[in-house]
């Protein structure tokens, strides 16, 4: 007998599947930053210089007031502020501006004069020079010419005296102080704009009512091809007890051949008033030659002269 015996192994495969998931959890923080954007004050050391305009002395007594002149109003900065004993007074501002300035002395015309500063840092100073005319006698007018730099050492004024009746002509300059009618150099200067002005008097109004007087000025040397005027800051003020005027120097370009600048014309009147009437900026021309100047008597043109052509 044979016996078999089957035996059956049954095997079971667990298969176990592990699955990981992994979750990334991105977290965004945002950071606010304020940034205060702070205005820099500037700091502007303004020092006025007071001199006389004969003789360039320090004058002593002054007392100034100092505004702001912001949308054509008057924002007071400093008042009777009081020159040292050289004449001198100290200014701290805070911003580019433009300024107004009127000091007064005892025997001085009170001068009103406006000046703007520009300055490109942080911190600068600023000197300001100011000439103040003595007092003139009755029927007196007073041309003073300054500049700022001493580069030109001298720029030198010309003013030629027209005859309104007959077109004669008589030159007041360096080389003919008093030799024209009524009218005398004052003060010539060949040392520089620091130096002073120069300084011409019309002596009569019942004299110098009779001319017409053309206001030109030349730099004598015609230093740096002429840039030296050109940045001189030159100007004239124009005086009397009742009234003044300033008229700067403006141009760009100047050729050797016409480097003569004409500011303007001056009319005096009989009663002692003046006209002053501005040649258009950056106007040159050939003063050398005497005869030149009545040419330019075309930008001398009285306003009551044209409203009478304009009737015509």
């Amino acid at each position: 007998t044979t016996t078999i015996t089957t035996t059956t192994t049954k095997t079971t495969t667990t298969t176990t599947t592990t699955t990981t998931i992994t979750i990334t959890t991105t977290t965004t923080t945002t950071t606010s930053t304020t940034t205060t954007t702070t205005t820099l004050f500037q700091i502007i050391k303004i020092t006025i210089i007071a001199r006389n305009s004969q003789n360039n002395d320090p004058i002593q007594g002054v007392t100034g007031n100092f505004s702001l002149c912001r949308n054509s109003n008057l924002v007071s900065v400093a008042q009777n502020v009081q020159f040292n004993s050289k004449g001198i007074a100290y200014l701290t501002v805070y911003s580019n501006d433009l300024y107004s300035l009127v000091m007064q002395a005892d025997g001085f015309i009170t001068k009103i004069t406006e000046f703007t500063t520009a300055c490109t840092s942080d911190e600068c100073a600023i000197e300001k020079r100011v000439i103040m005319s003595p007092h003139l006698s009755p029927g007196q007018t007073r041309i003073i010419m300054t500049w700022d730099t001493n580069k030109p050492s001298d720029i030198d004024i010309h003013i030629m005296n027209i005859k309104k009746s007959d077109n004669s002509t008589c030159r007041t300059s360096y080389e003919n102080k008093s030799g024209c009618p009524s009218i005398h150099l004052d003060r010539d200067n060949a040392a520089g704009g620091e130096n002073g002005p120069e300084t011409v008097t019309l002596m009569d109004n019942t004299v110098n009512s009779q001319y017409r007087y053309l206001i030109a000025i030349e730099d004598y040397h015609f230093g740096n091809d002429g840039v030296d005027i050109l940045n001189s800051g030159a100007g004239i003020t124009i005086t009397n007890e009742f009234q003044t005027v300033e008229q700067e120097m403006k141009a760009t370009t100047i050729e050797k051949a016409t480097d003569f600048y004409l500011f303007g014309c001056l009319d005096v009147k009989i009663d002692g008033d003046f006209k002053f009437t501005a040649a258009p900026y950056g106007t040159f021309f050939n003063g050398a030659e005497d005869s030149n100047w009545l040419a330019m008597t075309a930008y001398c043109l009285l306003l009551t002269d044209m409203e009478q052509l304009l009737c015509i």
